[in-house]
């Protein structure tokens, strides 16, 4: 091979002829190295990677245990027979009608309007 000092004999491969080019190059021509992503593109990396994390730590609040707690503080009336739920007087009124309606209104829901 007559590339340069670099390059060794005619018998080795042609990956370590390669190799040896690379290196050659590496050593002697720096700007054509790859070289990884350095000052305003490492912020934007940095910057998205965060706001990324803060989006997923603000879904893990999202869980089954936090929306069932939501729920039941809504929830402010208990019907009397069978102590269900309800949030409202007109929504325990519905029910009582439909649910027990051999049961005895109780006062609470005798003025509510359905």
């Amino acid at each position: 091979c007559t590339c340069g000092p670099w390059c060794t004999t005619a018998s080795t491969t042609a990956w370590a002829r390669l190799a040896g080019h690379l290196s050659y190059l590496s050593q002697h021509h720096p700007h054509l190295q790859n070289k990884m992503a350095r000052g305003l593109q490492a912020q934007q990396s940095q910057a998205k990677a965060a706001e990324k994390a803060a989006k997923l730590k603000k879904q893990a609040g999202n869980n089954k245990h936090d929306n069932a707690k939501t729920a039941a503080a809504g929830l402010k009336f208990t019907c009397s027979v069978c102590r269900s739920p309800m949030p409202d007087p007109k929504t325990y009124k519905q029910h009582f009608e439909n649910k027990h309606p051999k049961a005895p209104m109780p006062d609470e829901l005798k003025d509510a309007a359905v």
